[in-house]
């Protein structure tokens, strides 16, 4: 299970990343957060109509940042992130191939991503904040239970642009130092998938694109 859900190449990033980070790892603003994401992707076809009718799954969001004051009310933090995007889609399944007995089962399809922010991070008096800037998101692995899907992921765009936008409370009431709670949701500018060329019967696809919300708790030093 556990090699499922952190592929040996994600593990990679991530420690490369801790490594990079470590020299830095006791100067104020360095953090560390985790929590869970919820994601989807929109199906458009050339009508304008849904092209596959795709639902929110649950994954794991995890990652580092640092922040830099600019002043006592406005900071710039950068942060790296690993998180479990994708969706699930309802699909038939025969049970019975004699007596064409069909069942609906759910098709778990995730895409893991590597996000890079550069978010302002404004604070107010009560101790609640707001973050919001650019992203960029890379693929760096998926997981696909659905046939068909799994050869449209062949064209799908990576890196993808974006806006991150969230809001956060510390928690000056608990015991650990730095402790916070946030929710954030990404917001894509650019397509997973934009289909270039003429129309035809059977390929209405028009675009792709994610949709996705974070919680996670963290702790910054």
């Amino acid at each position: 299970m556990f090699q499922k859900v952190f592929h040996f190449r994600i593990l990679i990033i991530l420690f490369a990343i801790i490594l990079l980070t470590l020299p830095s790892i006791y100067a104020k603003g360095f953090g560390i957060k985790a929590g869970i994401a919820f994601a989807d992707q929109i199906y458009k076809s050339d009508n304008g109509e849904s092209w596959a009718n795709t639902k929110y799954r649950t994954g794991l969001t995890i990652g580092l940042f640092r922040e830099f004051p600019m002043n006592p009310a406005i900071s710039l933090r950068v942060e790296a992130l690993y998180i479990q995007k994708g969706f699930n889609i309802d699909g038939l399944y025969r049970v019975d191939d004699e007596n064409q007995i069909l069942r609906v089962v759910e098709r778990q399809n995730r895409i893991d991503i590597l996000s890079l922010n550069i978010l302002a991070k404004a604070a107010l008096p009560s101790r609640t904040y707001i973050i919001g800037g650019p992203r960029l998101d890379f693929e760096v692995g998926s997981d696909y239970e659905h046939q068909s899907l799994d050869a449209l992921k062949n064209a799908f765009s990576s890196p993808i642009f974006g806006l991150s936008l969230g809001i956060g409370q510390e928690l000056d009431f608990i015991s650990l130092p730095g402790a916070f709670i946030e929710g954030t949701y990404y917001h894509d500018i650019g397509n997973l998938y934009k289909r270039d060329g003429y129309v035809t019967d059977t390929s209405t696809l028009e675009s792709v694109k994610n949709k996705a919300f974070s919680f996670v708790i963290g702790v910054k030093f």
